[in-house]
């Protein structure tokens, strides 16, 4: 599918669509869904068309996908050099027996990186209670705990755990039809 712009009508063409007549530009997918986006002061009406909404919205979603996908392949080759350059810097300290080496550019430096997980989260969460060590954890809130308690304390007059607040909106979710 290839698509236009026709800057006098400030309008974009899927190349079926388009009238003929003109200069126009050539666009890739996304950038034709930006316009479209823009061209569209849709409200919601008798003539609101959910399946087309519905449909737009998924391509979207598609488009933002391909474009995360495009934007990883592009990146990890640069990552790998960067890995490689880091390898040669930490060869360069410890050959030569520094901490750390100056440029103009800026300084690099060897650090420990640590990356601790449980092997046991019985025992671990155990030691945490008995030692009263709870900084060892995030301080978050499951929603989908929370959301459980909430529906089984539902008649409760307090339907959530002491120290605990929700904050509640609704979303739009969309997802993929059958057919697509």
């Amino acid at each position: 599918m290839r698509y236009f712009y026709h800057p006098e009508s400030d309008c974009a063409f899927e190349d079926m669509d388009y009238p003929g007549s003109g200069e126009v530009d050539e666009l890739d997918e996304t950038e034709y869904l930006v316009i479209k986006a823009r061209q569209k002061e849709t409200t919601v009406s008798d003539e609101f068309d959910c399946e087309a909404m519905t449909a737009y919205y998924l391509k979207c979603k598609r488009v933002v996908a391909a474009m995360n996908a495009d934007n990883k392949k592009r990146i990890a080759p640069v990552e790998e050099e960067m890995e490689r350059v880091a390898a040669l810097m930490d060869e360069y300290l410890t050959t030569h027996k520094v901490k750390n080496a100056s440029t103009k550019a800026g300084v690099f430096f060897r650090e420990m990186d640590i990356k601790p997980r449980a092997t046991d989260w019985t025992a671990f969460y155990a030691w945490i209670k008995e030692n009263d060590a709870f900084e060892f954890l995030h301080k978050r809130i499951t929603a989908d705990a929370v959301a459980a308690y909430m529906e089984q304390h539902k008649d409760d007059e307090v339907a959530l755990p002491p120290g605990v607040a929700v904050e509640k909106s609704y979303v739009v979710r969309v997802r993929t039809g059958k057919e697509s």
